[in-house]
């Protein structure tokens, strides 16, 4: 569901503001990318619910680490590949992170709890 939000904002900025419109290509890959990242960080993240407190805060850290020199890696790859002539198109890269990190880091938090809970009530 955040995805199709996200599309549509990309689609409503690159149609109706300029700016945007300069990176429309590298906007739509990095939707596509931060879905498929956050899938598989949720996908790692639940696994680890199993985990200590402790260990599933580290689990997360680490997972949003490991999400973060992702992200470097893709916006240094694009810069040298595209070599686009300003550094515009990180804006819509950066806003995407943020969104995507914090559905991510909101939904272990839920998952967390619904697992204690859960936990809790069978024992």
């Amino acid at each position: 569901m955040l995805t199709v939000v996200c599309a549509v904002v990309i689609a409503a900025l690159n149609y109706f503001i300029p700016f945007f419109n300069g990176f429309r290509n590298f906007s739509w890959c990095a939707l596509v990318y931060f879905f498929l990242l956050t899938a598989l960080a949720g996908y790692i993240g639940i696994l680890s619910l199993n985990k200590s407190a402790h260990g599933f805060v580290a689990s997360v850290n680490g997972i949003v680490m490991i999400k973060l020199l992702f992200s470097a890696g893709f916006v240094i790859a694009y810069a040298l590949i595209a070599k686009p002539g300003r550094p515009d198109f990180v804006i819509s890269f950066f806003l995407l992170y943020v969104v995507y990190t914090v559905f991510l880091v909101r939904e272990f938090i839920i998952a967390q709890k619904k697992y204690l809970q859960q936990k809790k009530n069978d024992g």
